[in-house]
């Protein structure tokens, strides 16, 4: 996670401990004194501050698009090599959805290596192994160096809300306040457009 430098980390006292997984925990009930969540808050019992979005890119690397060809359509994923993510049931998500002109474009992926870590998934694509559909935040290395290279670019990609959550009973100590700031002010919410845009 980039946004957590090794000064911020070096400069509080204390231990923090990361925990990164997509299984749906309970902050209260497991002990955890914040979460990123992506999608929508269904717990109102918890402090919700949004975040920047959870922006998704498709790409591939220039090895790989020289000898496949890029996709022009969604549809064209079909006959493409495409690595999947799978879910903390151990499930890949097979649906990739993609939107244009306010129209959305599913299509059903069929994937011969899947893993549960987009970092793995990014290697496996820079490697020439095919075509993934990842967070800008897991990518952004590869894409600034040219190791990737965005495809469907006349579409967009999926994109989720993200929030930080806490609890509004738990004491907060300076720390986690300041931690809390800290997310807040690294990964600011996009501005809301005005009302009737």
């Amino acid at each position: 996670m980039r946004t957590l430098d090794g000064d911020h980390v070096r400069e509080r006292e204390g231990v923090f401990e990361l925990n990164l997984t997509d299984r749906f925990v309970d902050l209260v009930d497991e002990g955890y004194d914040a979460v990123l969540r992506l999608g929508p808050i269904a717990d109102t019992s918890l402090v919700a501050r949004e975040l920047a979005p959870h922006d998704q890119i498709a790409c591939a690397s220039p090895s790989y698009l020289k000898a496949q060809g890029s996709p022009q359509t969604p549809a064209d994923l079909a006959d493409h090599n495409c690595l999947g993510f799978t879910n903390a049931s151990g499930l890949p998500y097979a649906d990739w959805n993609f939107s244009r002109g306010g129209a959305l474009c599913s299509v059903r992926i069929h994937s011969r290596f899947q893993v549960n870590d987009g970092r793995v998934l990014a290697m496996a694509a820079v490697a020439g192994g095919g075509i993934i559909l990842q967070p800008e935040a897991v990518l952004r290395e590869h894409l600034d160096i040219g190791a990737l290279v965005p495809v469907l670019t006349d579409y967009d990609a999926p994109s989720r809300p993200m929030a930080l959550l806490f609890s509004s009973q738990r004491p907060q100590p300076p720390k986690l306040r300041a931690f809390i700031d800290y997310i807040v002010a690294a990964l600011p919410a996009s501005p809301r457009a005005p009302a009737g845009h």
